[in-house]
């Protein structure tokens, strides 16, 4: 069966406690009749479904996706359908209205994936320590109850809230919980290409380019000219945390933090982070973060 066409869907920033949209601030109603119009034979652009944990580099690499003529990019972190419900009980208790990344993605759930229409997905990873801090800042209103003003709390007060109510574990579990759950596709099941930086799987109709956060750019827009066939332009560096109103009290944090050995090698002795980096990489990132 062809891939079926989509309409153009910018998303939220997904996982459990998104609040705001990425990008253009769309009205529900706008997007709404995007998703109403998502299957209309006319529209014959080829959809690529960007999909990945939150805060591994994605907006860089939509954006410029978004400039190719002829695709149509979507973008969410969760199609597991046990993850929305959570996310959507989180906003219920809280009084909240769904994001509406989770109703873009029950769409995609019923259009797509439950119709077994194959996709053509990219996904990145990140060194996990890395990536849970800035998921930990991007998501600070969960734990400081709504509105902050993130000068007046003490950089100490950030430490305490990420090493005892931060959930660290996100980055190990992603790929078998969204992509092996949904689609059957296991990434971990052949070793990761260090040596090239990025890797291709097919299964079941599927394909999926997967690439590393860190990887320079030029692997980069090597590894999508060899999925998509397509030239991409330029990665416009987007959605930096070091760059966000809380980027002052983000650079003290990791300044001040200091993170149990036993937490670094968790996460670094993961299936995750042996996976998609070397010994000498787990090394280095070790080093940066376990300090005197």
């Amino acid at each position: 069966m062809d891939p079926v066409p989509f309409t153009s869907i910018r998303l939220t920033r997904g996982g459990i406690g998104s609040r705001q949209p990425h990008g253009s601030r769309r009205s529900i109603t706008d997007m709404s009749a995007r998703i109403a119009t998502a299957q209309d034979p006319s529209d014959v652009r080829r959809p690529v479904l960007v999909y990945q944990m939150g805060k591994v580099g994605s907006r860089s690499l939509v954006a410029a996706l978004e400039k190719l003529p002829g695709i149509e990019v979507l973008h969410v972190h969760s199609l597991n359908l046990d993850t929305l419900e959570r996310i959507k009980e989180q906003h219920r208790v809280r009084g909240e209205p769904f994001p509406l990344h989770v109703t873009v993605a029950e769409r995609i759930n019923r259009d797509i994936v439950s119709q077994g229409r194959p996709l053509e997905m990219v996904t990145l990873v990140r060194e996990p320590i890395s990536r849970n801090f800035a998921a930990f800042f991007e998501n600070l209103p969960i734990f400081f109850d709504g509105y902050l003003d993130e000068a007046s709390i003490p950089v100490q007060n950030y430490i305490a809230q990420f090493l005892g109510n931060y959930y660290h574990n996100i980055p190990l579990g992603w790929f078998n919980e969204q992509l092996l759950e949904p689609f059957g596709i296991d990434v971990f099941a052949r070793p990761f290409p260090h040596h090239r930086g990025y890797d291709i799987l097919e299964h079941a109709g599927h394909r999926l380019l997967v690439l590393r956060c860190e990887s320079p750019d030029d692997i980069k827009r090597s590894a999508v000219d060899s999925f998509l066939g397509i030239h991409l332009d330029e990665l416009v560096r987007t959605n930096v945390g070091d760059e966000k109103h809380y980027g002052a009290i983000y650079q003290r944090f990791k300044e001040r933090i200091r993170l149990p050995e036993a937490y670094v090698d968790r996460l670094l002795s993961s299936r995750y982070a042996q996976h998609f980096y070397t010994a000498e990489e787990r090394a280095q990132i070790r080093a940066r973060w376990v300090r005197a």
